[in-house]
């Protein structure tokens, strides 16, 4: 029992000094002057169903396993960055680039 006790409070003292070690989040003026565009993110891909949109009382009444499944659309979010403007503003990527 004083073996699970001491093991059960050495595993705790290891994740607890590894989620110490691990804060990387910035604070105070280093988070409000951080440049976002200097370390960019991976590029996300988001899937779309694109199939039967029913509107009105038939969407209402339809039961889920009578649903038309579509076909599955994959949008890459990176080529919003090239647009400025307006373009960017109204940047649909399921409507306007598939």
């Amino acid at each position: 029992m004083k073996k699970l006790a001491a093991l059960t409070v050495f595993c705790f003292l290891i994740v607890m000094s590894t989620m110490a070690q691990g804060s990387g989040d910035l604070k105070g003026p280093e988070a409000k002057n951080r440049k976002p565009w200097l370390d960019p993110k991976p590029a996300s891909t988001v899937y779309l169903v694109k199939g039967e949109s029913l509107q009105g009382p038939a969407a209402k009444n339809v039961r889920p396993l009578e649903r038309k499944t579509g076909e599955l659309v994959k949008l890459d979010l990176t080529t919003k960055d090239k647009l400025k403007g307006p373009a960017y503003k109204n940047y649909k990527p399921w409507k306007d680039h598939q």
